[in-house]
């Protein structure tokens, strides 16, 4: 099967441009397989005919070849764009997906006004001030500005709360805003405050100590001891962050971290954030595969799509030479603005610091490991209960949620061998035709919105309620065409847990001792459905109150 994809591939590069560009790689019922970019797409095309070099997953594509497309570009930059559209787009089997590719929040200083605020930032950054980051975790953004606030007493509201305060807020009553909205601070001693925490920031931190302890012993001697105690609360402050950070390398350098590693079909990577020297967290990336490219082209793949969507640094260090280097650099230095240097190194700080990486990608690998073969279990057994034919690989819960019959909708979470796919949930507003009291009418809607599109159909459905829930779900999926085995999930006469009724779609009661291990499962599926619909409903109602009380 490989020589006829190999056949077709001989065809196709005889004729083929050698302009850069993305080439779409199709089979046999005109399928996207695989997108790829090229800076020469003659060129990288004819390295598929080296099938000695080619991964497992590169020769499955090949054998299931029956067409290729390309779309010439501009530059190799204008490639690397498109390639990663379509691939969102279209999701190619046999492509690397970025599960994740939100921006990472930053620690920003509005300077706009006159009294700039310090805010956590995500996106572009369009607006004038300055920005320290990427953090891996928002919470430590949210922890750090609120212990810079406490010390420097630096505003974070936002400018029309700001221009209309005719007295100080609460956050000046608890010290933690000098109040410059009504006049308690000069602008001339704010603008020091704010200078003070870019120094910080920007990795002054022993320097501004030192002056800190130097202005803290004058007021003593001077018998100030309330603004003493000003400046050591400051010191305290600024130690306290210090302490909570993963390690300070005693250098002003700005470089990425980035190792990966496979495991029985698990592949984690790593990312470590060093600005100025200073570790600001680390974000692992997690792909399930049963049949995957080796780390090289895992890698490579990640660079790619994750500095798209961020900033780089000066330089990044990896685990693994990439393939397709060279295109990767010019792509950086021209979406930056600046050359950077991507190395993997091999003695020193730097390689500690792959290493380190690497141990933490190898330790998130065994505890998934060991938590998919739990879920492995409780699968396999949640099939033999329920006589499903094929193996399960997964299992959508459903739940509706309203309150007083305002701002109903449905919710999905979806479960399979290695746990909760949070990227797959999904929330159904449900619409005026539908009375917000009527459960059944609800359901009905949710899972003929749901079923729209025949995609990933569920081995199991999971209904957070009785028999006649259950039964309007299973006649709406034969009324689809599914044929899904459905179940329900009803609290029993005392409503407490571990009490649950568990009927099947004929009307049987399944039953299970509360202590049973797999109950115990089914009822962590349906606790996750009612949490996200309970939380989705609650963000519901602020976005509507706070809708209501701008008018």
């Amino acid at each position: 099967m490989i020589k006829h994809g190999l056949n077709i591939l001989r065809d196709f590069i005889a004729v083929c441009d050698q302009s850069p560009g993305i080439y779409k790689m199709l089979g046999s019922d005109n399928s996207i397989l695989y997108i790829g970019k090229a800076k020469n797409l003659k060129s990288r095309l004819s390295d598929y005919l080296a099938v000695s070099n080619l991964s497992e997953k590169t020769k499955t594509v090949i054998s299931n070849l029956a067409k290729i497309e390309i779309i010439v570009t501009s530059s190799e930059v204008e490639a690397i764009f498109l390639e990663s559209n379509l691939v969102k787009k279209y999701k190619p089997k046999y492509n690397i997906l970025l599960k994740d590719d939100k921006s990472f929040p930053y620690i920003f200083i509005d300077e706009t006004s006159d009294y700039p605020r310090i805010v956590k930032h995500r996106g572009q950054k369009n607006i004038k001030g300055a920005y320290w980051g990427p953090f891996a975790s928002a919470s430590k953004v949210t922890e750090i500005i609120a212990i810079l606030q406490t010390a420097f007493l630096i505003r974070t509201c936002t400018d029309s709360f700001f221009n209309s305060r005719k007295r100080p807020c609460l956050l000046y009553q608890i010290k933690r805003c000098s109040a410059p909205c009504v006049s308690k601070v000069s602008k001339i001693d704010y603008q020091i405050l704010v200078s003070q925490v870019k120094d910080y920031l920007n990795g002054r931190s022993v320097v501004l100590e030192k002056d800190l302890l130097h202005s803290m012993d004058q007021e003593s001697k001077k018998f100030n001891y309330e603004k003493a105690a000003v400046y050591r609360d400051r010191v305290d402050a600024l130690r306290s962050i210090r302490a909570k950070q993963v390690a300070n390398l005693c250098s002003n350098d700005n470089f990425d971290v980035i190792a990966v590693d496979m495991m029985n079909g698990v592949s984690v990577l790593e990312v470590f954030f060093i600005r100025d020297g200073v570790n600001l967290g680390n974000k692992a990336y997690y792909w399930y595969e049963s049949e995957f490219p080796n780390k090289e082209e895992l890698l490579s793949a990640f660079l790619f799509s994750f500095y798209k969507n961020n900033p780089a640094p000066e330089e990044i260090l990896v685990s693994e030479k990439i393939q397709e280097e060279d295109l990767l650099l010019d792509f950086l230095k021209d979406y930056n603005k600046k050359k950077i240097k991507l190395s993997v190194p091999i003695r020193g700080l730097k390689k500690q610091l792959i290493l380190l990486a690497l141990n933490n990608a190898k330790s998130k690998i065994e505890k998934t490991i060991s938590g998919n073969k739990k879920h492995r279990f409780q699968l396999d057994e949640i099939q033999k209960l329920f006589n499903i034919k094929n193996r399960i690989s997964r299992i959508e819960v459903y739940d509706n949620s309203h309150f007083s019959g305002d701002q109903a909708l449905g919710v999905m979470v979806v479960c399979g061998p290695n746990g909760f796919n949070k990227s797959e949930y999904r929330k159904y507003n449900i619409s005026n035709e539908v009375d917000k009291s009527d459960d059944y009418g609800m359901f009905r809607e949710v899972l003929a919105r749901r079923f729209k599109s025949l995609e990933n159909i569920p081995d199991l459905i999971i209904i957070d309620g009785g028999l006649g829930q259950v039964s309007v779900a299973k006649q709406t999926c034969l009324e689809l065409g599914l044929d899904v085995v459905t179940i329900g999930m009803a609290k029993g006469p005392k409503r407490n847990s571990g009490e649950e009724i568990i009927y099947n779609a004929n009307g049987n009661v399944i039953t299970l001792d509360k202590h049973s291990k797999v109950k115990q499962y089914l009822q962590v599926l349906r606790d996750e459905a009612h949490r996200f619909a309970i939380s989705s409903n609650r963000k519901k109602m602020e976005k509507k109150t706070i809708s209501t009380s701008k008018r």
